[in-house]
């Protein structure tokens, strides 16, 4: 009788051995995931899950500056139309990682012209 409780004892042991090997590998494996995903996140494969959601989206509006110049006796504008304004506004707002909205442009004489985006 003897034996058999070495036997039941060394059997307990080995159970015990390959719980804590699964356990620790259960964890490397956890630890890893982890590691993958904020990986992913840092080079912007995947949107941060965790970032502050704004129930409210507020607006932004500014201004877009028409670099003009007087050249040979005519005004020369960087903004000459609508388009223009419309793909600037557009180009600054998903810099800022937000929505174009709208654009407004102002054509003027002799002046530089005027150019205000509204982002979300």
């Amino acid at each position: 009788m003897p034996k058999k409780r070495k036997k039941s004892k060394k059997r307990s042991q080995k159970k015990i051995k390959k719980r804590t090997i699964k356990a620790i590998i259960a964890i490397l494996v956890l630890i890893l995931m982890v590691i993958s995903l904020s990986l992913l996140i840092e080079f912007r494969v995947i949107k941060n899950p965790l970032k502050e959601i704004k129930l409210r989206a507020e607006s932004k509006n500014f201004e877009i500056k028409d670099n003009c110049a007087v050249i040979v006796g005519r005004l020369i504008h960087s903004i000459n139309d609508e388009n223009t304004c419309e793909l600037m506004c557009k180009t600054t707002c998903s810099t800022l990682e937000m929505k174009f909205q709208s654009s407004e442009f102002m054509k003027k004489e002799e002046d530089c012209n005027k150019c205000s985006c509204n982002c979300k």
